[in-house]
């Protein structure tokens, strides 16, 4: 919204070379009015997308614990399930990691949301 509006009104202010002095300054409250929108929209594009990516890593991390508890049932060799541990470990380390800069970015709580599946059961 304030990238089109600013647009418009840069457009609508006509060539640059006929600016008095308040047109200057209105012109360049303008341009970094659509500078500054320009790069929150980038900002808000990439949080969409780290966001996306954790929610899948979470999904992704209940199926693989599924998985552990089943096999530790089947099989009963701990040094398989303790190597699957660590692997989930790790994945959950990166995932955490990338929710903490997603947070950092943009001041995003993931408080206010339901609970993930993983976290019901």
């Amino acid at each position: 919204m304030n990238i089109e509006r600013a647009e418009n009104r840069l457009k609508a202010m006509g060539p640059e070379d006929k600016d008095g002095e308040r047109e200057t300054l209105s012109r360049k409250s303008l341009s970094d009015t659509l500078a500054t929108s320009q790069r929150r929209l980038k900002n808000y594009q990439i949080s969409r997308e780290n966001y996306d990516y954790i929610e899948l890593e979470l999904e992704r991390l209940h199926s693989k614990i599924s998985s552990l508890a089943e096999m530790g049932i089947h099989r009963q060799d701990p040094n398989l399930i303790d190597n699957e541990i660590n692997v989930v470990s790790s994945s959950m380390e990166k995932t955490e990691k990338a929710m903490s800069e997603l947070d950092f970015i943009n001041d995003m709580s993931f408080h206010d949301e339901e609970p993930p599946i993983l976290l019901e059961e």
